[in-house]
């Protein structure tokens, strides 16, 4: 008890000392400590224009593949060094659930709305892969998008052009986008749980018109089911 009150002295005497020499003691609020770091402008802009041009009643969605929810994706689509923001949503159309995107272009100060396109109908982003062109000139899309059960891939391509084309590829329950041959191209195998399994592989993930499937027995899809190569 008798040292507590010591340190006590000392503590005042240091504080006064402070005090008597000009230093003077602030504390923050404790509102203030809760504040988030306030946003740069560019983020701001950003935000605003995003809300301003989603549509009544959407609601964002996040790949699930990401490390961390958020409300966009910023993605450099056309390979110039400036990142465009990509915005995915659902908006429920007669009680079905359809997937949309929202591109904006930076502008200067301002960002501008360049692409609102619908990709399919589904609930949720079950992954988001980008992979570039074979020229290297553009960044392409490869989306899983699930639907109830059923997930279902998506190649998305040349998003900034009028040419835009949204192609339906498989269904899948697990996927993985690799280079698995090691031809320095990202190549697509999915996995099909039933009876029996099958694995379907595509030689390349943004053109996949060379298919290969392969027929697996229930104990052997199951440890491919499991295996680190379907982690995402």
């Amino acid at each position: 008890y008798g040292k507590d009150i010591r340190l006590m002295k000392y503590v005042v005497i240091f504080l006064s000392t402070l005090y008597l020499a000009g230093c003077g003691l602030t504390f923050p609020h404790p509102a203030s400590l809760l504040e988030h770091p306030a946003l740069p402008e560019w983020e701001k802009s950003l935000k605003t224009r995003i809300d301003a041009d989603l549509p009544a009643q959407a609601e964002i969605v996040a790949p699930r593949n990401q490390s961390f929810s958020k409300l966009y994706e910023l993605i450099d689509l056309d390979r110039d060094g400036q990142e465009e923001a990509v915005t995915f949503y659902r908006i429920n159309q007669d009680g079905t659930f359809q997937i949309h995107l929202l591109v904006h272009e930076r502008m200067k100060k301002k960002w501008v709305l360049r692409v609102s396109q619908p990709i399919a109908a589904g609930r949720s982003i079950d992954q988001l892969h980008i992979i570039p062109n074979s020229s290297k000139t553009m960044n392409q899309l490869v989306i899983g998008i699930t639907s109830l059960e059923k997930n279902t891939v998506y190649v998305l391509k040349d998003l900034l052009k009028s040419s835009m084309r949204v192609t339906e590829v498989d269904t899948y329950d697990r996927l993985t986008i690799a280079d698995l041959n090691q031809d320095k191209r990202q190549d697509m195998l999915l996995l099909k749980t039933g009876q029996p399994t099958e694995l379907v592989y595509y030689e390349e993930a943004l053109t996949p018109s060379v298919r290969q499937v392969i027929s697996l027995p229930m104990r052997e899809g199951d440890l491919f089911a499991d295996h680190d190569l379907f982690e995402i």
